[in-house]
């Protein structure tokens, strides 16, 4: 891609995940992002590697959503054990 199809690049990608979630009969709009994002690259790319890229951004955000939550999870406080007849802390 050329920097002057940046914009409509990112306007296709905005686009796939407003239609995902505006689907009602997927979670998270699985499947739908995919095919909206695959079909709108097939204009500037074959439709393989449009379907590819859509595949790999979903793998690599669901990635990072992990990861995400592995590191608040590792950061978190864990809530100290409280002994039988101890008040609780105020």
């Amino acid at each position: 891609f050329s920097w002057e199809a940046l914009p409509e690049v990112c306007g296709v990608y905005a686009l796939s995940h407003a239609m995902g979630i505006v689907t009602l009969v997927s979670p998270g709009g699985l499947g739908v992002r995919e095919a909206a994002l695959g079909l709108q690259l097939a204009r500037r790319l074959p439709l393989g590697v449009g379907e590819a890229l859509a595949i790999g951004t979903r793998i690599w955000f669901t990635l990072i959503e992990i990861a995400s939550l592995a590191a608040v999870l590792a950061l978190s406080a864990k809530p100290e054990s409280r002994q039988e007849g101890q008040e609780p802390l105020s």
